[in-house]
């Protein structure tokens, strides 16, 4: 009889056997409702919350039970569990009063362990509703939450927060900013969506409308090369080879900007006089000055000689210099980026002008 019971409660999620510990099992409902103690690292967390409407009791304790693999040191009680994986630690508590869970991630390749725990809970959300039903049908209705990136909530504990599916529709009404309620900035929506849960679905979905706006620029992104660059952990050395160059193009995935070595001076010239360009303003002279001498410091240390990734350094760079990148970006829209172009004299300009231009709808 007792055996029978221990199955029907490994079948129903109540329970599971301790890794390494045959035959020991815990119920993550009959724990102690103490949260234990344990270090935390509240730097540059990963935030997100769940809100329901009618939240079902056991949510957390099926979670917890199928993820009990990943639990860090038996850091378990009835209300919360600690995941660890690789080198990330996922905090995730349930709040039932508040009908929501609650989750924050610290650690390297914390974007990785999110998407396991949002898989699992999407699995957790489906069995409770019939796939064939419309949403406004489903039994289980709720929110997912993702925190604000502005510069007032970023790395905050307690950030302004936005609903995921109002994100998104805001996206395919080419709506492609909001205020934060805190700071009272205006963010970019799909870099909330990208900073919080990457490169999901979600972002996919969106890539004809990427389009639509930048149909020359679409994939040139600046940010998003930047941080893929950054996420990529890839240093560009010396004696990196052309195998290192190659699986490094693949990991840009859709970045598509490494045939435009060849094509770049003429096509930047003919652009040009495409757009009337006559005489250069003070603006577009000192932001052309300022591109094209990062561009051959940068060339003096990289040995590779190849515009692609010099560019990709250069844009890092930039990223990382707000006034730098304003004024580049004030010089593009006075005198046009064809002309910001046609006055550098450095092969991987285009390409940095491209993102530049990509990224223009975050201002």
């Amino acid at each position: 009889m007792r055996d029978e019971l221990l199955q029907l409660m490994k079948n129903f999620k109540l329970c599971y056997e301790i890794p390494n510990r045959p035959k020991n099992y815990i119920a993550p409902q009959l724990l102690s409702p103490n949260q234990p103690e344990y270090d935390w690292d509240d730097t540059d967390n990963l935030i997100l919350r769940y809100h329901y409407e009618f939240m079902p009791k056991g949510m957390l304790t099926r979670f917890s039970v199928e993820m009990h693999r990943l639990i860090d040191n038996v850091l378990i009680w009835k209300d919360g569990v600690i995941l660890a994986d690789k080198n990330a630690r996922a905090e995730v508590i349930e709040v039932y009063y508040k009908k929501e869970i609650r989750i924050r991630i610290s650690g390297k390749f914390k974007k990785s362990l999110l998407e396991k725990i949002r898989h699992e809970f999407d699995n957790i959300h489906a069995s409770y509703n019939k796939p064939e039903e419309p949403p406004e049908n489903h039994r289980l209705r709720y929110q997912e939450f993702i925190p604000c990136n502005c510069l007032k909530c970023d790395g905050s504990q307690s950030p302004h927060s936005y609903a995921l599916k109002s994100l998104e529709e805001r996206i395919k009404n080419n709506r492609h900013e909001i205020e934060c309620d805190i700071s009272y900035k205006m963010v970019n929506v799909r870099d909330l969506i990208d900073d919080a849960i990457g490169n999901n679905q979600s972002n996919r979905a969106t890539e004809n409308e990427r389009r639509k706006e930048y149909p020359q620029e679409a994939y040139e992104d600046m940010r998003e090369i930047a941080k893929l660059a950054v996420s990529q952990d890839i240093n560009i050395k010396q004696e990196q080879t052309m195998t290192d160059e190659s699986k490094y193009f693949n990991d840009l995935k859709g970045a598509k900007i490494t045939n435009f070595a060849n094509e770049v001076k003429d096509t930047a010239r003919q652009q040009a006089n495409q757009n009337n360009y006559t005489a250069p303003s003070q603006s577009l002279v000192t932001a052309a000055k300022e591109i094209k001498d990062l561009l051959n410091q940068i060339s003096a240390t990289d040995k590779t000689n190849n515009p692609t990734l010099i560019a990709i350094q250069a844009i890092e760079a930039i990223e990382k210099n707000p006034t730098l990148k304003d004024r580049i970006i004030n010089a593009g829209k006075e005198a046009g980026f064809a002309a910001l172009d046609a006055a550098v004299d450095h092969p991987a300009v285009k390409i940095v002008t491209a993102a530049i231009k990509g990224a223009i709808d975050a201002y």
